[in-house]
């Protein structure tokens, strides 16, 4: 598929979610393979935009591009729920989400991670956007992320929320707008309460921040299970 657009009913009506992977209950080997997306417009979805469901895992899915503006997932996980516990190599090229809050009354998150194995390419978020990317377990790469929130709801605690079981690495991190207090946070583990890694946008490790200002770039490291900095 490629080339084609998921209109949804606009901000006054409640809608589904636009691409929604569902357990079929049976076995992994009738999971999504090679699924292939080229470009991919949604508009005005009042729901996460596309949601895998646990007990399904897509296996070498490819997204060349993936646009989603007035989008209201505030009362969601994500726009973008990777609810999975298993399932490798699934790729998003570029993802560019625009969000609005006129819904829910909350600001979006752009991705939620439970488990599986995902690579992005190059990120862009504004519009009214809280955190970025929370990862619960599973494999998580992303070369850019790129932030530039208007109008948000509330400050986001960090813009990186990392899990204690699995690993993520983030290549780029930029906040051109808007604010946020710390962008990696890292969870001690299961059934604890995160604590915020002390770096800043565009700070060293070991340094704390108070909400990072525009403009500011942040190269992250590679974090492994057990929240810890990977050597690079």
């Amino acid at each position: 598929m490629d080339g084609f657009e998921l209109r949804g009913p606009g901000p006054d009506r409640r809608s589904g979610v636009a691409i929604h992977f569902r357990d079929n209950g049976a076995e992994p080997a009738s999971d999504p393979a090679d699924f292939y997306v080229g470009r991919l417009y949604c508009w005005a979805w009042n729901d996460s935009v596309y949601r895998v469901d646990r007990g399904v895992g897509p296996f070498q899915c490819r997204h060349d591009f993936l646009r989603m503006d007035d989008c209201d997932a505030g009362g969601e996980d994500a726009l973008i729920e990777w609810r999975s516990t298993y399932g490798p190599a699934n790729k998003f090229g570029t993802i560019v989400a625009y969000p609005t809050a006129d819904r829910s009354g909350s600001d979006s998150t752009l991705l939620y991670q439970r488990g599986g194995e995902l690579a992005v390419g190059d990120v862009t978020v504004g519009g009214s956007a809280g955190r970025l990317v929370g990862v619960r377990a599973g494999r998580l790469h992303v070369d850019r992320l790129h932030y530039e929130p208007v109008g948000q709801r509330s400050v986001p605690g960090s813009l990186v929320r990392v899990g204690p079981v699995g690993g993520a690495r983030f290549d780029d991190v930029v906040v051109d707008s808007g604010a946020v207090e710390y962008v990696y946070e890292l969870a001690r583990g299961p059934g604890t309460p995160c604590s915020r890694a002390r770096r800043a946008v565009g700070g060293q490790s070991g340094t704390t921040s108070s909400p990072s200002p525009a403009g500011s770039t942040g190269h992250g490291p590679r974090f492994t299970s057990g929240g810890r900095p990977a050597s690079t």
